[in-house]
């Protein structure tokens, strides 16, 4: 009787762990920015960063037109023929139904050639219809017209040149290395991305990683019959409503960390010399690692600590602390 108590609670356990582990899987290779960006007049605009970050992509910070902004890039490995790898989703209520364009503003984060680390894969999986168009804006009534491609998997005789797989399309810069709003697809022949959304509701915006250290700064979606490509992609333009909770890194702004997942260092660049020191705890709150900030930009070596999920904690000189989660695994 007691061999099969044991037998049975160490099953149960076993069951309890492997599911502790499959949606920690989950969790470090999708995010979901928690809430619904709001629709309005013919536009939304979503920032990258309101999905919390996961493994495979890392953030950073600049300056563009005089404006601070944060971005996302995949910093693990080129994912060239395989999507749906470190996805990132965000939800859009679409209010005033029609047809919008989609562009991203991003920026070649890596080398100098503009046709290297300057893509990402893209899907809108419950759009009416999600193409590709040649003619960017031009329209019959509601209808566009042009060179229309769909997405490979959903393609049959409009496939477009190029990289896709399962309803995802390669989106691409091209000309440039700096940052633009250029976002196409169809290798060698530019395509604008479209979404066409019939009735009113919540649709879905997925990103996932492609080219390594393609940056990703915000994207938006506009009515080209209500909006000029500027005055759709003016980086004055306040981010949409947002309803739900934010969920995003807290340092983002304040500090970059990196590489996040890390498994021998971590870079720790603290903006204007913001924090003075900084824990790393375990998942039981158990502080593993601490120290003194110095300088604005510090290494902190990890490899004493076991692979697992941990909290970076920094601190300012009044002690007030800020967080964000720090992935630590083996090369």
């Amino acid at each position: 009787m007691l061999h099969i108590m044991k037998t049975k609670i160490q099953a149960r356990i076993k069951i309890y762990f492997t599911a502790i582990l499959i949606a920690s899987s989950l969790l470090l290779n999708s995010a979901v920015a928690q809430g619904v960006y709001e629709e309005n007049n013919s536009i939304v605009v979503v920032e990258v960063e309101s999905a919390p970050i996961i493994t495979g992509w890392s953030s950073g910070n600049t300056t563009v037109e005089g404006k601070e902004i944060t971005y996302y890039f995949n910093h693990v490995q080129d994912y060239f023929s395989t999507p749906g790898n470190h996805t990132l989703e965000y939800k859009v209520k679409i209010n005033n139904t029609g047809t919008y364009r989609f562009q991203w503003h991003c920026k070649v984060g890596e080398g100098t050639s503009a046709t290297e680390a300057n893509d990402s894969w893209l899907k809108i999986p419950d759009a009416d219809d999600f193409y590709a168009e040649k003619m960017p804006g031009s329209t019959i009534g509601d209808e566009p017209i042009g060179n229309i491609v769909h997405p490979k998997g959903v393609c049959t005789d409009d496939c477009p040149e190029g990289a896709g797989k399962l309803g995802w399309f390669k989106v691409y810069s091209n000309g440039t290395t700096d940052w633009s709003w250029r976002s196409s697809t169809y290798d060698r022949d530019p395509h604008a991305i479209f979404a066409k959304f019939n009735s009113p509701g919540t649709y879905t915006v997925q990103i996932s990683a492609r080219s390594k250290h393609h940056f990703l700064n915000r994207f938006v979606m506009y009515d080209p019959n209500v909006y000029s490509e500027s005055e759709a992609t003016d980086l004055s333009l306040s981010e949409s409503g947002f309803v739900g909770t934010r969920i995003s890194n807290p340092l983002l702004g304040l500090m970059d960390v990196y590489p996040n997942p890390a498994s021998t260092y971590i870079e720790l660049n603290s903006k204007n010399n913001v924090f003075v020191r900084y824990e790393i705890l375990n998942i039981s709150g158990k502080v593993v690692l601490n120290g003194a900030l110095a300088n604005s930009l510090q290494r902190v070596n990890i490899s004493s600590i076991i692979d697992g999920i941990y909290f970076l904690r920094c601190f300012d000189a009044n002690g007030i602390g800020k967080s964000t989660r720090l992935l630590k695994r083996a090369k």
